[in-house]
């Protein structure tokens, strides 16, 4: 036996297809928003057609809360596309930029994924500039992969990074009869050895700016190391390169804040919203727009509601 419950939903869920499938004026929406507010959520789920809830008359004509009601049925690739039609509210973009963020938190999406997805859309907008794109998309990638460059370190090395202490680590290196590697500079880092990545900014900087250039260190750490000992490394690189922190650009136009908004930190260290301080301190403009005309302060002020969470990823 049917439970009537659900049948009631079910016949519900049919009503808003036929308002969606006949292109209704939004008000006629609206109508069938209120008189259903409670079940909204059930009635929408059991959609056949909910992806027209994403059209851009919708989108710019929706409450707060009727936009918190739909956005957890959007798809990645849904979500890309609203980001970059302009046809659509600033203010709305930036609340599916948002969006995106959250499903590269709870879907553990990297930063190069969100990259490749969004960039290839832009590339499809920018044909003329598609070689240029994947080449600096491929390199940006690769910079942001910094994990899947540490290597085991042995225990001596890692435990004077583990204390923060250079006074150690280089006591340990002669011993070892070692040289700094990038290793141990990447292994600092995600100790929150703060004391060691100064020191070895400081001492080494030949061999560090060697293995990549001050702006490649400054996304490699916005992406992967927003701890304290991150937060110190990017103060030392603008003291030796000054300037350096206000003019790097990825090659979407965004600035270090927006490689902070999507970082995935792997330690216990984050301190996200103290390198996003410190990257505005040094010269960032959080009001300053990006290639997809949405700045960072932006975004910041159309977070995404913590319930309910993202589901139905369809890629």
């Amino acid at each position: 036996m049917v439970d009537p419950h659900m049948e009631l939903l079910y016949s519900k869920a049919r009503q808003l297809d036929s308002i969606l499938l006949t292109d209704q004026p939004f008000s006629v929406f609206e109508e069938f928003y209120k008189a259903n507010i409670v079940e909204m959520h059930s009635i929408i789920c059991f959609s056949a057609f909910k992806e027209k809830l994403f059209s851009a008359e919708y989108l710019n004509k929706y409450t707060r809360n009727q936009l918190r009601t739909i956005y957890v049925y959007i798809t990645l690739p849904v979500c890309c596309a609203l980001i970059l039609n302009k046809s659509i509210s600033d203010d709305v973009r930036a609340f599916f930029y948002n969006c995106l963020h959250e499903f590269t938190c709870n879907w553990g999406l990297s930063q190069s994924f969100y990259g490749t997805e969004l960039i290839r859309e832009c590339k499809s907008l920018r044909k003329s500039e598609n070689l240029r794109y994947q080449e600096q998309e491929q390199n940006f990638i690769k910079l942001t992969k910094a994990d899947a460059k540490k290597k085991i370190v042995s225990p001596d090395i890692k435990h004077a990074l583990r204390e923060d202490s250079f006074a150690i680590y280089e006591i340990k290196l002669l011993l070892l009869g070692k040289k700094i590697s990038i290793t141990h500079f990447l292994s600092a880092l995600t100790f929150n050895a703060e004391k060691v990545v100064v020191s070895m900014i400081k001492k080494y900087e030949d061999v560090i700016f060697k293995w990549h250039l001050p702006e490649e260190w400054l996304f490699i750490i916005c992406n992967n190391f927003c701890n304290q000992a991150g937060i110190a490394a990017v103060r030392v690189i603008e003291e030796k390169f000054p300037g350096k922190v206000r003019q790097t650009k990825d090659p979407w136009g965004e600035d270090l804040l927006w490689n902070t908004f999507f970082c995935s930190p792997y330690n216990t260290y984050c301190s996200m919203e103290e390198m996003q301080n410190e990257l505005i301190r040094l010269g960032c403009d959080p009001d300053k727009k990006n290639d997809l005309g949405l700045s960072f302060n932006l975004v910041m002020k159309n977070p995404v509601p913590e319930q309910p969470t993202l589901h139905l990823l369809n890629i």
